[in-house]
């Protein structure tokens, strides 16, 4: 099986460098997948792409090294042997040849159900519990296992977070401990490895790193975020039984543990409130997709959405825009690229949901006095209108985001509401109009600042990272945000006026 395996592999490389050396009849390269339209794709919408995949565009078998490609055939077998109610998709590499994406079997239109998987053929708090009170194995690992997810389940572990503490030493054990013996194997030979986790992801940067991001709250998001994965770990790796379970060389492995953190994070599908690894389904890369409706207006494919079939035996996936036969099938996840960017290391350029964060607004001790010292009354006013908390977070990209605002900072500053303002009004346009004006200021010094850094470093023969390319480009847009916020807030005040 493996020589089979290998001279289709070497035959695909033939081909391919004879399609590309001559004017062989287009039907042979394109049976052998070789080069065509279809497989340029917005790079930025891949998870983990290659930092060098915006310069070299190598498309094809031949960008592919044998150990990948094995690993890829042995993926696609592993999926058939699933006999799935419904799969019209299949993994394909795309761009570099180094990350995987999903390109449809079949013609299909919106709506159309391209998987249905059943919850036994997915990673969740569930089969995990099942699958290891089956096994027979009588390996000092896996009796420890055992032990410890007994513990878990009987302290009810798993409901308050998906599944997720479970989840994560299960994913650890089988890719680390059980590895090929595992029955998630193929599965997880082909997803990112922690070298291509800790290059992109953000829970990897140092605080040099998280530096660059200074001024922008996303900055403050990605320190808790990591401080949340560090306490985990403070735990995690200091839990006996744990020891016991993975052995100190996994369960000490501070890289490991992100890695399983960030795939968790980054990969899981939620349904039924729990989250499920999903082998093939995850595979699927973020875009939005547009296309006209009834209307002839453009509009982005619908948010993704994986639902169980009314014998809550399957997750069953629809697809969301038009495709033929090898296109790559999309889903749009329906988040701004904060979000992208803290769990999964990308931004889309283009994303009708982003937006740019804003939490300096909150109630502190210095503000008015009523508002923080008669903590009750302010907390049943915020609790009217919506609020819970004295530290709310705004996401802001235009006038109708700042109505919100508004609402609070009426709050905030013990205004009188007699006539139940809601929104924008006069009575805090020019408090709003000078927070914004001072936040625009902070980004042109910061980006200002990083742009000498990086043409300092291009004089030096240094280029700027992918992960310094991604978050200039997130300060650039969460200005651009706040800009058109103000923009519109001037002209509706302009017009007011009038």
């Amino acid at each position: 099986g493996m020589i089979a395996l290998r001279f289709r592999i070497a035959e695909k490389k033939i081909l391919a460098h004879l399609c590309e050396g001559t004017t062989m009849a287009d039907d042979l390269c394109s049976a052998n997948e070789m080069k065509t339209d279809r497989d340029i794709v917005d790079n930025k919408a891949n998870r983990y792409n290659d930092e060098d995949n915006h310069d070299h565009e190598h498309r094809g078998s031949e960008a592919i090294d044998d150990s990948r490609e094995i690993a890829l055939e042995e993926f696609r077998a592993y999926i058939r042997s699933m006999n799935l109610p419904v799969n019209k998709v299949e993994p394909k590499y795309i761009g570099n040849g180094l990350r995987l994406g999903v390109v449809a079997t079949e013609n299909m239109t919106k709506d159309n159900i391209y998987l249905s998987i059943p919850d036994s053929r997915t990673i969740n708090v569930d089969t995990i519990f099942r699958l290891v009170s089956e096994t027979n194995e009588d390996s000092m690992n896996s009796t420890h296992l055992k032990a410890l997810l007994e513990k878990y389940r009987l302290s009810g572990g798993g409901k308050n977070d998906g599944g997720f503490q479970i989840m994560l030493l299960y994913l650890l054990h089988e890719r680390f401990v059980a590895k090929e013996k595992s029955q998630w194997w193929p599965y997880l030979k082909i997803i990112p490895t922690v070298e291509e986790v800790k290059n992109k992801s953000p829970l990897f940067f140092d605080e040099e790193k998280i530096d660059y991001l200074e001024g922008s709250a996303v900055k403050m998001r990605l320190v808790q975020y990591r401080e949340t994965a560090q306490n985990r770990f403070a735990h995690f790796s200091t839990d006996y039984d744990t020891l016991l379970a993975l052995g100190s060389e996994i369960a000490l492995d501070w890289d490991k543990f992100l890695w399983a953190y960030s795939i968790l994070d980054s990969r899981s599908i939620w349904w039924d409130g729990k989250r499920n690894l999903v082998p093939l389904l995850d595979l699927v890369n973020c875009m939005e997709v547009y296309e006209e409706d009834e209307d002839n207006k453009l509009v982005p494919n619908v948010i993704h959405s994986t639902t169980v079939d009314k014998n809550g035996e399957n997750a069953v996936t629809k697809i969301s825009h038009t495709v033929k036969v090898g296109d790559q099938v999309f889903e749009n996840y329906g988040q701004p690229n904060h979000i992208y960017f803290l769990y999964h290391g990308f931004l889309l350029e283009r994303n009708t949901h982003d937006c740019a964060l804003w939490d300096d607004i909150r109630i502190k001790q210095d503000d008015a006095v009523a508002a923080f010292n008669e903590r009750q009354s302010t907390m049943q006013r915020l609790g009217q209108n919506g609020f819970s908390s004295f530290e709310p977070s705004f996401c802001i990209k235009d006038i109708l985001s700042l109505h919100r605002v508004a609402d609070f900072l009426r709050i905030k500053n013990s205004i009188s509401n007699e006539d139940k303002l809601e929104g924008l009004g006069s009575d805090v346009n020019d408090y709003i109009r000078d927070m914004l004006q001072k936040t625009l200021y902070r980004y042109d010094q910061i980006i200002s600042v990083r742009g000498e850094r990086s043409e300092k470093e291009r004089h030096e023969g240094n280029e700027m990272t992918y992960a310094e390319q991604t978050m200039l480009k997130l300060l650039h847009n969460e200005r651009a945000h706040f800009q058109r916020a103000l923009d519109e807030l001037n002209q509706e005040c302009y017009i007011s006026e009038d």
